[in-house]
């Protein structure tokens, strides 16, 4: 490993268009990209100095969109070279986003009792109804616009939560967790079986979403 080579920021997120070409975003503003495999990167100016949490690359590799504090919100058409600062009027921290295609996409944070959308590649943005939760951490459609999860901490508690939404993200249903752990990933091996990881637990569906079975709970 190299460090701070190739610089020195914090790296937050890393999407990985294919075998060789990669993106990581981070602290600072930071993009830079690998098109062979990590053995060269290079560092492009995103025009935005905050933290960029997370990052969505769709399957061309050419665009992608990446968010953070204080509202932060880029997007790029040829791949990281150049970015453009999406405007979402809100005084939000966020911490999740996912675009199911190049024009769809829904972004959330803390405070996060919103999730909200865009149809228009982010030039202007809707809000879902309002849920019970205080921060959300992930948003996740796996295979198309309308099915969607989201989970982060139940408002006044510390517990964890997931969000079911089959309508495009208008509304959302909750569903009943083994734990009250807060989670941080979900991945979805087809249109039934799926796991939701966080901290010392990872859950499984059988049902897409509709119920969640505990796995493992561990001190790690």
């Amino acid at each position: 490993w190299q460090n701070p080579l190739p610089q020195g920021n914090y790296l937050w997120d890393l999407q990985l268009v294919d075998a060789n070409t990669l993106i990581a975003t981070g602290q600072g503003g930071t993009s830079m990209k690998t098109i062979d495999g990590g053995l060269n990167w290079t560092i492009f100016n995103t025009g935005n100095t905050k933290l960029l949490r997370c990052a969505k690359f769709l399957q061309n590799g050419l665009v992608g969109y990446a968010c953070g504090a204080n509202a932060s919100l880029i997007k790029t058409t040829d791949g990281g070279v150049n970015w453009q600062n999406l405007t979402l009027n809100q005084e939000i921290d966020l911490y999740a986003m996912d675009f199911p295609d190049e024009q769809t996409g829904y972004v959330a944070g803390n405070p996060g009792y919103i999730v909200y959308k865009t149809t228009d590649g982010g030039s202007t943005w809707s809000q879902s109804d309002s849920l019970d939760m205080s921060s959300i951490s992930v948003i996740k459609f796996p295979f198309e616009n309308l099915t969607g999860f989201s989970s982060g901490y139940q408002s006044g508690t510390s517990n964890g939560i997931i969000y079911k939404t089959t309508d495009g993200g208008v509304s959302w249903i909750k569903k009943t967790m083994p734990v009250g752990c807060e989670i941080k990933s979900f991945w979805f091996v087809n249109n039934q079986i799926a796991y939701a990881a966080g901290y010392r637990t990872i859950l499984k569906t059988t049902d897409y979403g509709e119920n969640w079975i505990s796995i493992y709970t561990g001190n790690g």
